[in-house]
């Protein structure tokens, strides 16, 4: 497969390998032939890497580029509706409980916009598999009341938060079916005024 950001000049390599054969003694041959399998299967993986990655790229990435359109929006029903039926979403953070199905899911992201109505956020590594992505990015966001996660409870300054999180998120057939969140505690605590530990 061609691999268009990839430009490896093998046809001006081969003769000057073939002319290094002819000039070398048995053994200097021998020991360059196997450095040249070596590096001819590096460069084996390195391409079939590549186009696995494009591959995986075309065909969940425009699902993912679709799903990230809709957060930015900040409408919940339209962020719902790229998910299955019976996916889930699970942020990771002081045992937070796991939301299942839409309606537990919407109610998780309801929150968000309520807690943070200038939620943004900014993608900083996205990286491809078969059926899934992974994503690096920072959220800012201005809580406007305190918040709770697990037994803590936090009070924000007001002033806006900024936070690197990673997604991932899993898709069948264009739809979401699994999204893990995970959050940096200490970066969440160190913007808050204040934590509270709640009976």
């Amino acid at each position: 497969m061609k691999n268009d950001n990839i430009d490896i000049p093998l046809k001006y390599n081969i003769p000057s390998v073939s002319y290094i054969f002819q000039n070398s003694s048995t053994e200097g041959s021998n020991s360059m032939k196997l450095k040249i399998t070596q590096l001819i299967f590096l460069l084996t993986i390195m391409l079939g890497l590549s186009s696995c990655g494009l591959l995986n790229k075309l065909s969940v990435g425009p699902d993912a580029k679709a799903y990230s359109e809709a957060w930015a929006s900040r409408d919940v029903n339209n962020i719902l509706a790229f998910h299955d039926d019976d996916s889930i979403f699970h942020l990771h953070l002081l045992n937070e409980p796991i939301a299942k199905g839409r309606e537990e899911i919407k109610a998780a992201f309801k929150k968000v916009f309520k807690l943070a109505p200038d939620y943004r956020s900014k993608a900083q590594e996205i990286y491809f598999s078969n059926d899934s992505v992974t994503a690096r990015y920072i959220v800012t966001a201005t809580p406007t009341e305190p918040f709770v996660f697990g037994k803590k409870r936090f009070i924000p300054t007001g002033n806006t938060y900024e936070l690197e999180l990673i997604d991932v998120i899993e898709f069948k057939g264009g739809l979401v079916t699994e999204k893990h969140t995970y959050m940096d505690l200490e970066a969440l605590i160190q913007y808050s005024q204040s934590v509270e530990t709640l009976n």
